[in-house]
C-alpha cells in the first residue's frame, strides 16, 4: 500500500479557511468547513496522481473518532480513500512523537511508499517529510517535492508480453 500522512491545521486548514468557517458557517461543529478547497483539491490530486491511500496524523484523531474525521473530509471534497489514523497514545498523551508514530504504521501496514504532509517538525532522520507553510496550506510546490519523495510507480508487464 501506498500513503499520505496528513496533519489537518496547516496542511489542509489555513487561518483563511478557519476565519471563513467561523465567519459563515451555520453550524460551527461541522468540521468539514474548516478545510480549505484549494487544499483539498491538492490533496485529491496527489493521491490520484500517484495512487495513494490516505492515513490521519493530526492531533484532531485524540478528540474525533476516524469515521467522524473520514466523514468531515468526505463531506469537504476529499475523494481519495482514508485507510487509517495514527494510534492514540494508550494512556491518552498527545506528545508522542508522530516521526515514530509514522513509522511504527508503515512498518506495521507493510507501506511501500509513502509521504508526510505536516506543518510540525517532527520527523525522524530520512523520513519523506513535507513541512508545509501554515500560512499558505498544501500549496502547488509541496506538492512537487511530495512527487519528489515518492518513487515512480513500477508496472511490470504480464509475463505473456515478457516473452519475445
Amino acid at each position: 500500500m501506498d500513503t499520505v500522512f496528513v496533519d489537518f491545521e496547516g496542511v489542509l486548514i489555513t487561518a483563511s479557511s478557519y476565519t471563513r468557517a467561523l465567519r459563515e458557517a451555520q453550524d460551527s461543529s461541522d468540521r468539514a468547513s474548516h478545510f480549505d478547497p484549494t487544499c483539498i483539491a491538492r490533496l485529491n490530486r496527489l493521491c490520484a496522481q500517484q495512487d495513494l491511500k490516505v492515513v490521519l496524523s493530526t492531533d484532531w484523531r485524540y478528540h474525533n473518532s476516524f469515521e467522524d474525521l473520514a466523514a468531515a473530509l468526505s463531506r469537504a471534497g476529499l475523494q481519495a480513500d482514508v485507510v487509517g489514523a495514527l494510534a492514540k497514545d494508550p494512556e491518552g498523551a498527545r506528545h508522542e512523537h508522530r516521526g515514530e508514530a509514522i513509522a511504527a504504521w508503515v512498518k506495521a501496514h507493510s507501506v511501500q511508499r509513502h509521504v508526510i504532509l505536516d506543518s510540525h517538525i517532527e520527523r525522524l532522520p530520512g523520513q519523506p517529510w513535507v513541512m508545509v507553510d501554515p500560512d499558505l496550506g498544501l500549496s502547488e510546490s509541496d506538492l512537487r517535492r511530495a512527487e519528489d519523495f515518492l518513487p515512480a510507480l513500477v508496472l511490470e508487464a504480464a509475463p505473456e508480453l515478457q516473452a519475445a
